[in-house]
């Protein structure tokens, strides 16, 4: 079945295109369906940009991450599929990669890759970014950034972090709280 859009979400979901994409903060109660704001967004942004580059999915809860893309350390692809069907959005397309668990691999590959056959979405928490790798991200490579449960923005690492997506990257980063 066809999912039901709450009034707030399609408010958010239609300023922010209307906004094209700008950053920004929403700020919504908990259930409020913040989640699939966020899905909206990137496959909205994906179907405007159609840019093949890197989307990058930040929360500092780690649980959150888990639930919402990877079922026994998997893309849920089920769920992707679900998404789409309902009206949520469209991420089966998308090269899904884990860097909440994923310590050991090299987040910057998949970043600055150039000429990709498909657009990335990286998801990650704040304390993967916070060893400032960050500050090798080439400029233009990511397309957009979503930062859910981003109170700890004024964290010293954190800010330092948005400041170099949004102004050296180039990413606008579309907060959520």
């Amino acid at each position: 079945p066809k999912h039901a859009w709450r009034q707030n979400q399609l408010e958010a979901i239609d300023n922010t295109i209307k906004q094209n994409f700008a950053s920004g903060l929403h700020n919504q109660i908990m259930g409020a369906g913040k989640t699939f704001i966020i899905m909206k967004l990137i496959s909205e942004h994906f179907a405007k940009m159609k840019e093949n580059k890197t989307y990058l999915l930040i929360c500092s809860r780690k649980e959150i991450l888990r639930e919402m893309f990877f079922k026994n350390g998997e893309v849920n692809m089920e769920q992707l599929h679900m998404w789409q069907q309902a009206g949520i959005c469209n991420l089966t397309g998308f090269h899904i990669v884990d860097f909440f668990d994923n310590k050991d691999g090299d987040i910057l590959k998949y970043i600055n890759k150039p000429n990709k056959e498909q657009p990335f979405l990286i998801v990650v928490n704040t304390q993967y970014l916070r060893d400032e790798r960050y500050k090798k991200i080439i400029p233009g490579s990511v397309a957009l950034t979503m930062f859910d449960e981003c109170h700890d923005v004024s964290a010293n690492k954190i800010h330092k972090m948005l400041r170099r997506l949004k102004y050296k990257v180039g990413s606008n980063i579309i907060g959520f709280s």
